[in-house]
């Protein structure tokens, strides 16, 4: 009874503690882990953005006044926020169904696309007037790395497009 016991607490234990040594081992095997599509040059440009993203946060070195400030007005729009965004996202599906309709249907197309740039509108419009008022909150450093970021994501994208148009 008692051994019984013991190989029902012991070979469990045993069988989790082995699972977990070898996970570590697997992985230093695999030169690349994780999803296939990260060592894509979209996956490049989308790592690299999500890396410099993490770093900008990190550098930016908000003080709990100026990132209770800066959540206020974020909660203070959300509303509008999500509604922009949602109205985009339906755009860009209009879009995406006109596009992939069985027959093309140009003025179709067209007017969907119309739709979606209205709503792409929209948010800029929106996106630039929360930024107008985060703007006095951050401090001259500050808004020199956000645009400093701005501008390495769009030189990434530049030459990821140059990259998949020079093949």
């Amino acid at each position: 009874m008692m051994s019984t016991r013991f190989h029902a607490l012991v070979l469990p234990a045993v069988a989790a503690v082995t699972l977990l040594a070898a996970a570590p081992a697997a992985r230093a095997a695999d030169p690349m882990p994780g999803p296939a599509w990260r060592s894509t040059p979209l996956g490049k440009l989308i790592s690299g953005s999500l890396g410099r993203m993490m770093v900008l946060r990190s550098e930016l070195d908000l003080t709990d006044e100026q990132r209770t400030q800066v959540v206020s007005v974020l909660r203070e729009h959300r509303v509008e926020i999500g509604q922009a965004a949602r109205n985009v996202v339906r755009g860009r599906r209009a879009l995406d169904t006109a596009v992939t309709a069985g027959a093309t249907d140009e003025p179709a197309i067209r007017k969907a696309a119309s739709q979606l740039g209205e709503a792409i509108g929209d948010a800029a419009v929106m996106r630039a007037s929360i930024r107008a008022q985060l703007r006095p909150i951050l401090t001259e450093q500050q808004v020199e790395r956000i645009d400093r970021f701005r501008s390495d994501q769009q030189q990434a994208v530049d030459q990821y497009l140059e990259k998949l148009t020079s093949r």
